[in-house]
């Protein structure tokens, strides 16, 4: 260790004191030695110390440890064309292999205190091994995360990696075929240095340096399928050309499948079969087919080529293409129910009685892209919770009526508006309703507690992915705490051998808060039920709730198993339980007793991707005092609608999901409870119309009405409408 100083001409100020002591001690020759002694060096040592710290002192100490991170390339074009030479022993290995081997030998001459990390990259880049002295990882190295290469983002990741007491390096292993970001800016912030601090805690910024290794890679031949060419718009039952290009690097056999709407398009003319067999020059060509549009709104046109020798298509990726051609006509109505039946729904029924087209279909048809739902008039939402869609289905639901002009109607139920968990979601801002109403008109409060296991088995990867258990578990607690109202109480606790109190049992007023919390959770540690559960019973005891619920899920077995006492306490408390089981290897019998005691529910689940909707389904059960189930008639308002005209003579409904009207004045509220909650009301949103029917349709509460002859002129009436 050795000190240095930042500025060390400011320590020439040294010999201006020296000065000033001499002058300072003739000054002072009045004083008596002693006094005159202790003030000249009084100051001197004061000067002499300022002056010091001017030149900033600090300590050097230097060491030989040294940390690489290895920057792996593994995108499309490194796996499937790289030129690598061959093995001894092992001949030509998979690319994966071959870069695994070839990293696994170089840690080998690290010296002991030498740290080595890696990183895998394509589209995105995922830590492989963290750099910690001793350790290095390079299992299931062979990972896919998006399609292409960000060279620039892996870079930065290194970087972020590196500690601060070592010299730092990266090792870039690629073909340099970026797609995405700009890997020499990257480099120039690896030139510039990362930021760390030395060991006096003076700021430094040392430059890494960037060792590339590059990647050779030939295509030899491929084939693909350039786009696909029809006409914007035309009529139903129109002949239109679709034009087919494709690109060949040299001539190649193949056969050529054009499908619309999901169904082959003959092109094939005469002969048998509806597909075509061409023969693709080298460089550019184009295929003509004759289509016969239907009566859909939109035709989506998806063209393949298949090749007669596959050795000869490098690429099988690109060897399709999509376009479309939208034909205006008359649209229709697709109805989302539970079931997916339309024998089963009276709603649709009714509709197509009144000459309307229908569809009905199950939440988890809904496509995934607003060109799919551009071929409907109106969507109904008939008694659907809102975990049946996906975060991407609920904002192209609320863009296709707000962007497209399109027309939704969301009906009630047990599943529908606050009690299915639509609150906070995209389609909550297109309703002309509040789905949290006030407090005075909401019924007793509830609670939940939600008890985890993060014991070292939820640390298994889900099929084959690099998607953990817990962390498809922890994603599903907060999509579940996500789709609770506001008041409700909520609080987590998560075991291993031991409970942890992870969330204190509060109101969910900040749910964004609470999941962060949620998501964080890690796995470690063994498998104890029954401390979690004590934990539980501790939070909810004392708590004055209608409601008090404990959803447990575990995937292991529990080194306590005897749980009837604790669980019969629970239940004189009030406390219901439900538990979910995941994964074979779960005490399906023990977890099942547990629900069947604990007056729950028991799940088990197999596939640990279903557990979001599973959990977020078990916590529904806290919604229902949003549901008033007593018998009423309802009260038409004098609006002067078509909608309600012979309604006043409609029967009595069984109950509806409390909300309140929003205050906004374009809100028409044509019917309500006796009590003043909202029956029905509709609004202009963005460009289509949204109507919210908060009583059923299906024949539970609405039974008298399904039987009532203006039942389906009720809702012939309202589709016209929105």
């Amino acid at each position: 260790m050795s000190l240095r100083f930042d500025q060390p001409a400011i320590l020439l100020l040294g010999l201006a004191v020296a000065a000033l002591a001499v002058f300072s001690w003739r000054w002072l020759a009045t004083m008596d030695r002693l006094r005159r002694t202790v003030v000249v060096s009084l100051r001197s040592v004061v000067l002499l110390s300022l002056v010091v710290m001017l030149a900033g002192p600090r300590t050097v100490r230097e060491h030989n440890d040294l940390t690489v991170i290895g920057v792996l390339d593994l995108s499309g074009s490194v796996k499937q064309f790289a030129q690598l030479p061959p093995v001894p022993d092992l001949g030509r290995p998979s690319t994966v292999e071959y870069l695994r081997r070839w990293f696994r030998q170089a840690t080998q001459t690290r010296a002991a205190d030498d740290r080595f990390g890696l990183i895998v990259f394509d589209g995105e880049a995922t830590v492989i091994s963290v750099p910690v002295r001793g350790e290095y990882v390079d299992d299931n190295l062979d990972v896919s995360i998006a399609d292409g290469t960000n060279i620039a983002g892996a870079i930065r990741l290194a970087l972020a990696m590196f500690p601060a007491d070592t010299a730092r390096r990266i090792v870039l292993v690629s073909d340099g075929n970026q797609t995405a970001g700009d890997a020499l800016d990257a480099a120039r912030e690896a030139a510039a240095g990362v930021a760390g601090r030395a060991d006096s805690g003076h700021a430094i910024h040392a430059a890494v340096p960037i060792d590339v290794v590059p990647i050779a890679y030939e295509v030899t031949g491929d084939v693909q399928v350039v786009r696909v060419e029809s006409p914007p718009t035309a009529r139903p039952g129109q002949t239109v050309s679709v034009r087919i290009v494709l690109e060949a690097t040299a001539p190649i056999g193949g056969t050529l499948h054009l499908r619309c709407e999901g169904q082959p398009v003959d092109i094939n003319g005469a002969a048998a079969g509806s597909s075509r067999k061409i023969h693709v020059p080298a460089g550019r060509s184009v295929q003509l087919a004759q289509v016969i549009l239907g009566e859909t709104t939109i035709h989506r046109f998806e063209a393949t080529f298949e090749a007669d020798d596959p050795r000869a298509d490098a690429l099988a990726v690109n060897n399709r293409a999509e376009s479309f051609t939208a034909t205006p006509g008359r649209g229709t109505v697709l109805v989302l129910d539970r079931n997916g039946i339309e024998a089963l729904n009276p709603l649709a029924g009714a509709l197509r009685q009144a000459d309307i087209p229908v569809q009905v279909r199950p939440p988890q048809a809904l496509g995934e892209d607003l060109l799919s739902l551009q071929r409907y008039d109106l969507i109904i939402l008939d008694n659907v919770a809102a975990f049946e869609f996906s975060g991407l289905q609920q904002t192209l639901l609320s863009r296709y009526v707000h962007d497209l002009g399109g027309g939704l109607i969301m009906v009630g139920g047990e599943q529908g508006f606050g009690a299915g968990g639509w609150n906070g979601t995209d389609v909550e801002k297109i309703l002309p309703l509040e789905l949290d109403p006030p407090k005075e008109l909401r019924l007793a409060g509830a609670a939940l507690v939600l008890v985890l296991d993060k014991s070292g088995s939820m640390n298994q990867h889900v099929a084959g992915t690099r998607t953990t258990q817990q962390r498809i578990a922890n994603e599903a607690a907060a999509l579940a705490i996500e789709s609770l109202r506001r008041e409700t109480l909520v609080g987590v606790v998560t075991f291993d051998f031991f409970a942890h109190v992870h969330v204190e049992l509060q109101r969910n007023d900040d749910p964004r808060r609470i999941t962060e919390r949620i998501r964080a959770i890690t796995s470690d540690g063994g498998t104890n039920l029954e401390p979690a559960l004590q934990a539980a019973h501790r939070m909810l005891r004392g708590i004055d709730a209608k409601k008090k619920l404990v959803v447990c899920l575990s995937d292991g077995r529990s080194h306590t198993t005897e749980f009837d006492d604790l669980v019969n306490a629970m239940v004189a408390d009030g406390i219901r339980i439900t538990t979910i089981a995941v994964g074979d290897d779960a005490d399906h019998e023990t977890l099942k007793h547990i629900a069947e005691l604990g007056g729950g529910t028991f799940h088990a689940v197999r596939n640990p991707r279903s557990l979001p909707r599973v959990l977020v389904d078990s916590v529904q059960v806290i919604n229902t005092p949003l549901l008033k189930e007593s018998p009423f008639v309802p009260v038409v308002r004098p609006t002067g609608s078509t909608l309600t005209i012979g309604l006043q003579g409609a029967p009595p409904l069984g109950g509806l999901v409390i909300t309140t009207a929003r205050t906004d004045p374009t809100v028409t509220v044509e019917m309500t409870h006796p009590d003043g909650e909202p029956l029905l009301a509709h609004w202009q949103a963005g460009l289509g119309r949204v109507a919210a029917f908060t009583s059923d349709a299906e024949g539970g509460w609405s039974n008298e009405w399904v039987q009532w002859p203006g039942y389906g002129t009720f809702w012939a009436q309202l589709v016209v409408v929105v």
